[in-house]
């Protein structure tokens, strides 16, 4: 196949994904993933055992023969910043290698959060029409969630808290064994890490409202977002509904409304506590949802460096991440 392509493949705590794109057109022509949850225990700074770094080890074997079928010569394995935080984390690298010849580069929060920011701005319609104004992309991963402020389509802050869909899960998994009634105290227990995190945040950030852009809330992509598209609004009203809806309701039956397998079901909760306290502190007007995710951000980031996106200018926002962080720490 032509240089033009290119496979991006992404270990995740909860699943290992591939990505086939051709880079000078943005299509992608191939989308594979595996269920393996290599690290969903790591939150609790368990190792990663040897049997489950053997099942990942085989689901990247399956995805090299896919790369192989369509002729591709370059391609990349990442692993996410929160498998890289294992305990055991070189062991998984060392293992991987010796069982596939495939080289993991840990990405970091930042990283993240770059890139996935970097396939927002170039793949979803409106994202310039709201960073004109005062607009927040919330970013959810398994273990940690990215905030990134905008105004007049700059950067202003991008903050990462150490709460996720996966901890928060861990966490009501803990509670339903000593709490009596686990959601209340769960939803305290989102408000305080969020309330102590968002006092950190410049001033007038804590008090304007905000244009959302949510990327990453899967139960809700799944059920708001049109088949084949990759954004859909979503009116406040209609979330507190759907949360309402969820929290009163038995696994069983969110399983077959929202076709969701036994082991997603457990997420939907923590994922829909988390967001209700985030448009609440971030003042949401509206909200974007959108279908893209950290592996659309690395092949976007691989056309960018192909100098296939000529008038994408992202550095400004490394600039102003840097300067922020600077701020912080009053450097």
């Amino acid at each position: 196949m032509a240089d033009d392509y290119f496979g991006a493949m992404l270990v995740n705590v909860s699943s290992i994904e591939l990505s086939i794109v051709n880079l000078k057109s943005g299509t992608q022509v191939e989308r594979v993933k595996s269920t393996v949850a290599i690290g969903e225990n790591i939150y609790n700074h368990e190792d990663i055992d040897f049997e489950t770094v053997a099942e990942a080890a085989e689901a990247l074997r399956g995805f090299l023969q896919i790369i192989k079928d369509y002729g591709v010569t370059h391609y990349q394995l990442w692993g996410s910043q929160a498998l890289s935080s294992a305990p055991n984390a070189e062991f998984i690298r060392d293992q991987l290698y010796v069982r596939t010849g495939l080289h993991i580069e840990w990405l970091s929060w930042g990283e993240e959060s770059f890139v996935r920011n970097e396939a927002v701005a170039l793949k979803f319609d409106h994202y310039h029409h709201l960073v004109k104004h005062h607009a927040a992309i919330i970013g959810l991963n398994s273990g940690s969630t990215t905030l990134s402020f905008f105004a007049q389509e700059k950067l202003i802050a991008s903050h990462n808290m150490k709460l996720g869909p996966v901890r928060i899960k861990e966490v009501l998994q803990d509670l339903r064994t000593t709490a009596p009634n686990p959601v209340d105290v769960l939803d305290d227990y989102i408000n305080s890490k969020v309330d102590d995190f968002y006092r950190f945040l410049p001033a007038d950030l804590q008090t304007v409202s905000n244009q959302v852009i949510l990327i990453g809330a899967e139960p809700l992509n799944a059920y708001f977002i049109p088949q084949g598209a990759i954004s859909a609004p979503l009116t406040l009203d209609d979330f507190n509904q759907f949360s309402r809806e969820v929290a009163g309701a038995s696994d069983q039956y969110l399983m077959e409304r929202l076709h969701l397998t036994e082991e997603n079901v457990e997420l939907i909760l923590p994922v829909v506590l988390l967001i209700k306290k985030l448009l609440t502190v971030v003042h949401a007007e509206k909200i974007q949802l959108v279908n893209l995710n950290v592996i659309d951000g690395l092949t976007t980031n691989q056309a960018i460096m192909a100098g296939y996106h000529k008038t994408a200018h992202f550095e400004n926002q490394i600039l102003a991440s840097a300067e922020d962080l600077a701020q912080r720490y009053r450097v």
